[in-house]
């Protein structure tokens, strides 16, 4: 529908980000594939929307997502370099010292495709942060439901490192 409003060949952010829904809703279909093509799409034209080599959060979404994808097709060096993109990109936009959600999402991503890579003290790394970081956001003696699974992970990726 937005298509035929904005027009075939019109790059549009609602566009775009209607097509990274809908990557996103296919992931949870579990059909990747389909996924991946869409959320490729969001990603190009986001590019087109918000010019080549602009650091914008929603490029960073989309890079992220983009990572899950690879990530649920069991291509781990592409989810890693999507990962890692989105990170990069979201630092950019917001910097490296500010505790940001989606930043602290994002470096969980970077520790999960670390850890089913076997790198456990990378993954170790990556989680830490994110736990510091929601810490950061929503306090150290909450019981915010985004930082119990992230202490979790930790200390399960503790004692793998302990054991290596």
């Amino acid at each position: 529908m937005d298509k035929a409003i904005h027009g075939q060949s019109t790059a549009h952010p609602d566009i775009a980000e209607l097509l990274d829904n809908i990557g996103g809703a296919y992931n949870g279909l579990k059909d990747h594939r389909k996924s991946l093509s869409c959320l490729q799409q969001s990603l190009e034209m986001s590019k087109r929307v918000y010019g080549p080599g602009i650091a914008h959060p929603k490029v960073a979404g989309t890079l992220s997502n983009i990572g899950y994808a690879w990530h649920s097709l069991g291509d781990l060096r592409q989810a890693m370099d999507y990962c890692e993109q989105a990170l990069q990109m979201q630092n950019t936009v917001f910097g490296e010292t500010t505790a940001h959600d989606k930043t602290a999402t994002y470096l969980n991503n970077l520790g999960v495709v670390c850890a089913d890579l076997g790198d456990y003290k990378k993954a170790l790394g990556y989680h830490q942060q994110s736990l510091q970081m929601l810490q950061t956001i929503y306090g150290t003696d909450t019981t915010h439901p985004r930082i119990a699974p992230r202490k979790q992970m930790v200390n399960m990726l503790r004692l793998m490192t302990v054991k290596l």
